[in-house]
């Protein structure tokens, strides 16, 4: 998986883009430790994820049990996510659920401009 992110002024937030297939997270994985370095390297907590060139390899009973692991894998509570999805949107909608259901504040769009426009709510 490649990862490329920026700083984004005008959203106060780490645009992080994905490509590839990610099979899964773990505390070790190419995407959690970036968003933790980010995090930790700009000071910040707002981020705009772009991963509609990203495949998610992962089936419903993984998604329930990712949920799960938004915790070890080093993502705050008081990180703020707008996610940005092209695939696969059953997935990413349980998986929504399931980490609001844990106290994170994260949201999965098909739209850029929705998701700018949530995040920009959390300034």
């Amino acid at each position: 998986m490649k990862v490329e992110h920026s700083y984004n002024a005008d959203l106060k937030a780490i645009h992080v883009r994905h490509t590839g297939v990610l099979g899964g997270l773990d505390k070790n994985s190419p995407m959690s430790v970036k968003i933790r370095d980010l995090a930790e390297n700009y000071h910040c907590t707002h981020f705009l994820l772009d991963a509609r060139d990203m495949t998610f390899d992962r089936s419903i009973i993984d998604v329930f049990f990712m949920g799960n692991k938004f915790d070890e894998l080093g993502f705050e509570r008081n990180f703020v996510i707008a996610f940005i999805y092209a695939q696969d949107e059953k997935l990413y909608e349980f998986l929504e659920l399931v980490v609001q259901n844990r106290g994170y504040k994260v949201r999965f769009f098909k739209d850029e401009a929705d998701a700018r426009e949530w995040l920009l709510k959390w300034i």
